[in-house]
């Protein structure tokens, strides 16, 4: 993991300790999230929330409030199981959704060397936390995305998306503790 090609804007600690904060982040995680998904053309924001575990086979992503859906995101397919019926859908059939997940998964992973690959990155550190803004570099994110922001201290604690029409998503995380 490197970090010369960051572009690190910061008045916190140097660039060497600003690195290993990201570097010590888990990979290997689960716990819950709310979702308040805010689209420019409607007042009310969307929530939703349920729970998550990331591990380096798969992302699951369990929405329980409004509704139930189970998302089971792998490097081959993504199973949708809506009222007990799955819906499975091998992303090499479908690029665009494969880069999306991949997208995704990197973020909450912290891969630094794919998310430097895809992103123009900006760190701020804080005494106790930390935050990235990713600005995309290419299609298709720079035709969706005009940013991700993640923050967080030793776990990624909130990621807010903001698109170019003007919406956002905000995904709280929290975290089980064994």
């Amino acid at each position: 993991m490197s970090l010369t090609i960051l572009s690190v804007n910061s008045s916190y600690g140097s660039e060497s300790n600003q690195l290993e904060v990201l570097a010590n982040i888990e990979q290997d995680y689960k716990g819950y999230f709310v979702q308040k998904r805010k689209l420019k053309i409607i007042e009310k924001p969307f929530v939703s929330s349920g729970e998550f575990e990331l591990n380096s086979k798969f992302l699951l992503w369990h929405i329980k409030s409004p509704y139930e859906v189970i998302y089971n995101i792998s490097a081959e397919t993504i199973e949708e199981t809506i009222d007990g019926k799955i819906k499975t859908q091998e992303l090499k059939n479908n690029p665009e959704i494969a880069f999306f997940s991949q997208i995704f998964t990197s973020v909450l992973k912290m891969d630094i060397s794919l998310l430097q690959e895809n992103f123009h990155i900006t760190q701020s550190n804080m005494e106790t936390e930390w935050s990235l803004l990713l600005v995309p570099k290419k299609k298709p994110l720079n035709k969706v995305f005009s940013e991700i922001k993640v923050q967080g201290d030793n776990k990624i604690n909130l990621v807010i998306t903001r698109s170019l029409s003007g919406d956002t998503n905000n995904i709280h995380l929290s975290y089980e503790f064994n």
